[in-house]
């Protein structure tokens, strides 16, 4: 197994319901598919785990994982 190149910081409780709300009403597929990805991350998941589980390629879940151009990470 690949050592995690990125990885999302520990979510608090907040963030995480967030991320159930996205999942759950988004009318953005993008982001109903990403939303677990960046759960999965906080929670120690490697890449490679997270591409298994989420049925994305290694380089899918590493763009999905990249804070938005001019946004924080």
């Amino acid at each position: 197994m690949k050592i995690p190149v990125k990885l999302v910081s520990l979510l608090s409780e907040e963030p995480i319901n967030e991320l159930k709300e996205v999942v759950k009403h988004s009318p953005n597929s993008r982001c109903r598919t990403r939303a677990p990805a960046i759960w999965l991350s906080s929670e120690g998941f490697s890449l490679d785990q997270i591409s298994q589980i989420c049925d994305f390629g290694r380089d899918a879940v590493s763009t999905f994982l990249q804070p938005p151009l001019g946004g924080k990470g």
